[in-house]
């Protein structure tokens, strides 16, 4: 598909991995630049690293959380 061609709001939101509505909220608040393949293509990258970086952060917390409970119950 040529990057300049325009999606359909649900083909946009099936290739990114999210709702219509999700989709058109993001596309509304600036997220996403337009429902052309290349700004859906470079929107989907950039909400995978984010939600790879929210999911080890998470992670993080969850492993000190763990960590000072552990310190609690040894005192």
């Amino acid at each position: 598909m040529p990057e300049s061609d325009e999606l359909s709001p649900d083909a946009a939101a099936e290739i990114v991995g999210m709702s219509r509505v999700m989709l058109l909220h993001g596309l509304k608040v600036g997220s996403i630049k337009s429902l052309r393949h290349a700004d859906v293509i470079a929107f989907k990258e950039r909400y995978q690293r984010e939600r790879e970086a929210m999911a080890e952060f998470s992670r993080l917390i969850d492993e000190e959380a763990m960590a000072a409970s552990d310190r609690q119950s040894e005192d």
